[in-house]
């Protein structure tokens, strides 16, 4: 029998916070969950952690090289079998106990939509979905940034989209792409690029404006995304926010 709940979680040397991170998800969850894990050819000793894990059948491990998150959080989606998909977990995040409140809320309220989760400071969000709507779109496309943008717009078009806050989990690591300048400049310039593949607005600042010129002539000459999204959508936009209120037990 299939598990009701996939959680699909996509990891890279994450190996000072990956044991903390995957045991506050499992500890909160039974037979109802899998949890599907493609490891990114990780280089820091993170991966023997999860092999770990997977010995003890607590995860069904992947080990594969994907160029970026868009595509592994495709793999992790393809070898899922659960009828909800619990993505953009992320193993530099600690999980609050209430997973399995807040999918109660979800199937008493908002079943069949596409569920953003945001912290109380809206920071990195949690996609609750149906598997249905996934198969349907294609699931994530070859996107490194803003692959989650992708699918709630997809969902967006087709009136499926809402956003709530919720205590879900707590950020316990700065991302190591911000670490430093050019790493920053990096990922500032990739978010333009793959804003721009997707027909989203670039939203020049005076931060990121000298770089939009060379974003858009990657972003024209990378792989095309052959449906992009509208182009004012906004993931915050109140309109989008769902009508409930989430509570704890």
């Amino acid at each position: 029998m299939n598990p009701r709940y996939s959680v699909c979680i996509t990891h890279f040397n994450q190996a000072p916070t990956i044991e903390k991170s995957l045991r506050s998800v499992l500890d909160q969850i039974d037979g109802e969950f899998e949890v599907v894990v493609v490891d990114q050819m990780s280089t820091d000793g993170s991966l023997e952690t999860l092999e770990g894990f997977a010995k003890e059948g607590a995860i069904r491990l992947y080990h594969q090289a994907v160029r970026n998150r868009g595509l592994g959080r495709q793999l992790a989606f393809e070898m899922s079998k659960g009828e909800t998909v619990v993505a953009q977990i992320d193993m530099d995040d600690v999980y609050q106990p209430v997973l399995r409140d807040l999918l109660a809320t979800y199937e008493t309220h908002l079943r069949g939509r596409v569920l953003r989760v945001v912290n109380d400071q809206k920071r990195g969000a949690v996609t609750i979905t149906p598997r249905s709507f996934l198969s349907e779109i294609g699931g994530w496309v070859d996107l490194n940034y803003v692959e989650d943008r992708w699918i709630w717009g997809r969902a967006a078009e087709q009136g499926l989209y809402s956003w709530a806050r919720f205590p879900l989990y707590t950020k316990i690591t700065e991302s190591r792409e911000k670490r430093d300048f050019l790493d920053r400049t990096a990922r500032v310039y990739g978010i333009l690029r793959d804003r721009m593949r997707i027909g989203a607005m670039a939203h020049p600042s005076r931060y990121n404006w000298p770089m939009v010129p060379f974003a858009y002539l990657s972003a024209k000459t990378a792989k095309r995304i052959s449906r992009p999204v509208f182009k004012r959508f906004w993931p915050d936009d109140p309109k989008y926010c769902a009508d409930i209120t989430i509570h704890s037990n």
